[in-house]
């Protein structure tokens, strides 16, 4: 089998912590290297020059972006792509809204936190992310990290499509 490496560019902090906490960790029994990266605050020289690197030792990889404020998904998979002139279009994945959309998709039915995530997340925002944060958290961080332990790949597919597509495009789905 050959040597596979995959590399998931990301925007923030928020973003790379879903990432380490439930992408490296489902890929990593199908890839020998998963790594991800935050691109956001680089310069696009820095960002090209990695995916330059990528590409040049055969790896995978996949950018994700927030929907945020752009219209649609084009044009903000134009501006990314505008940007970042040594992406490619197909290795691009927006996310509908916003990361924390995925945060809730997967939240187990079963969670000790008392909370009910919505059936579907497609456009829940940051502050309708923050409501859901039951009393006793002291942080926003703290209550991600916890609705992240109870996170189902399979759950977050059905409530949310933009998790779906992505989960599919890097293989965490079942087939």
């Amino acid at each position: 089998m050959p040597y596979t490496k995959f590399y998931l560019l990301v925007e923030g902090d928020d973003d790379l912590r879903f990432a380490e906490r439930v992408v490296i960790p489902a890929l990593s029994s199908r890839c020998d290297f998963v790594q991800a990266w935050k691109y956001a605050q680089k310069k696009a020289d820095k960002v090209n020059s990695f995916l330059r690197s990528i590409k040049s030792m055969g790896a995978e990889y996949l950018l994700l972006g927030d929907l945020n404020a752009s219209q649609c998904f084009p044009k903000k998979r134009e501006s990314l792509l505008q940007r970042f002139t040594q992406l490619d279009d197909r290795q691009t994945v927006i996310v509908v809204t916003e990361i924390e959309s995925w945060y809730l998709a997967g939240l187990a039915d079963n969670n000790p936190l008392g909370v009910r995530a919505p059936a579907d997340t497609n456009n829940l925002t940051k502050e309708q992310f923050n409501d859901t944060m039951p009393k006793g958290f002291d942080s926003r961080i703290d209550y991600m990290v916890e609705v992240l332990k109870h996170f189902e790949i399979q759950t977050a597919t059905v409530r949310n499509l933009s998790f779906h597509y992505f989960a599919r495009r890097c293989g965490l789905l079942r087939s």
